[in-house]
């Protein structure tokens, strides 16, 4: 194995695993992104019900908020598993759309 591959396999280990541990409490280690989406191993159903609480909450607070500001609080939703595959799905799908759309109004003599 090379040193690249088995960093990819510690990477992959379980968050409250010792190794991940050791690794976070390193002060030379640069993290990336913490926004990034959860992995699907470590998104348990418990973890799916707090993060659908803290949506509700956030909505909540939104609304209220509104009441008493002329800018409403916007707290952004808690990301999930997925979530970037779907957005991307969603992008092919609507170019797909917008293809077919230009190529029927083509065929119609209908110029955009």
């Amino acid at each position: 194995m090379t040193p690249d591959e088995v960093w990819d396999l510690i990477t992959y280990l379980p968050r409250d695993s010792a190794t991940q541990s050791a690794i976070f409490e390193d002060p030379e280690t640069v993290f990336g992104d913490e926004a990034a989406e959860p992995r699907l191993t470590e998104y348990s159903p418990e973890v799916e019900a707090l993060s659908d609480l803290y949506d509700l909450n956030a909505a909540i607070l939104a609304h209220l908020s509104a009441f008493t500001s002329r800018k409403p609080v916007r707290i952004p939703p808690r990301r999930r598993p997925g979530e970037a595959r779907r957005r991307q799905l969603k992008a092919q799908r609507r170019e797909q759309a917008r293809q077919e759309w230009a190529e029927l109004l083509a065929q119609m003599g209908v110029t955009a």
